[in-house]
């Protein structure tokens, strides 16, 4: 008997979480405001939102497992969606081991902000990267915008962890966002007047998909053959 440990990543079993609210990063409503209003939801894109803005309340366990629990009742109805993840994803994978694991290497927790606004600039135009792509303000003038997003995988163990990835991407996007701003207006976003700000938010989705990471035993029975 062989016993083979393999990590099998599945990223083509998720849905694209698009978190493009102008005030998406300060919510107005409490945890327990907004928990109280979706508690009894089946749809589990509520529970992720829920996760994605309030990543320190109590219900972040709870909503976690209803999360999955919906997800996996839609797609054994209709089927899991497809993804090109081979030129837009950026993989960020927590499990119980200290590191994270981003494009599959393992990394710091604390290095994950700098990590993930690096792919999304890809300043270097960068193959391995997720690509650009091309917008235009209402003045036709030609802007390029990451049109990369992550995908966030979790073993179910380390909740803890899933809590902070999911504070580190929202910081990469805040830093994006600047980034953007001081290239295109050389303003801090923040300090940009309405219509500018506006432009920067609706071209840039905060796209984040989550889903299982499988790490399987696979037992080889080997018969022996008495001749």
């Amino acid at each position: 008997m062989k016993n083979i440990k393999i990590g099998i990543l599945l990223f083509c079993i998720m849905l694209v979480i698009c978190c493009n609210q102008n005030d998406r990063e300060k919510p107005s409503l409490t945890d327990v405001e907004v928990w109280n209003s979706l508690k009894v939801s089946t749809n589990h894109f509520d529970y992720f939102h829920f996760m994605y803005n309030y990543p320190e309340s109590k219900f972040f366990d709870t909503a976690l497992v209803r999360y999955f629990k919906y997800q996996e009742k839609l797609y054994d109805s209709i089927g899991p969606p497809m993804r090109d993840g081979f030129t837009k994803c950026i993989s960020v994978i927590v499990t119980k081991n200290d590191s994270v694991l981003f494009e599959h290497y393992p990394i710091l927790m604390e290095d994950l902000n700098k990590r993930s606004l690096t792919y999304l600039i890809n300043e270097n135009n960068d193959e391995m990267m997720p690509d650009q792509k091309l917008v235009k303000d209402k003045n036709g003038l030609e802007r390029y915008v990451s049109d990369g997003f992550f995908s966030l995988q979790t073993d179910l163990k380390s909740n803890d962890k899933l809590r902070q990835s999911i504070s580190e991407i929202k910081l990469a996007y805040k830093n994006y966002k600047n980034h953007l701003s001081m290239k295109w207006f050389r303003v801090e976003f923040e300090k940009l007047e309405f219509q500018k700000k506006e432009l920067i938010n609706k071209n840039v989705l905060q796209q984040v998909e989550l889903g299982k990471y499988y790490d399987l035993i696979i037992v080889d029975n080997e018969t022996d053959k008495n001749n």
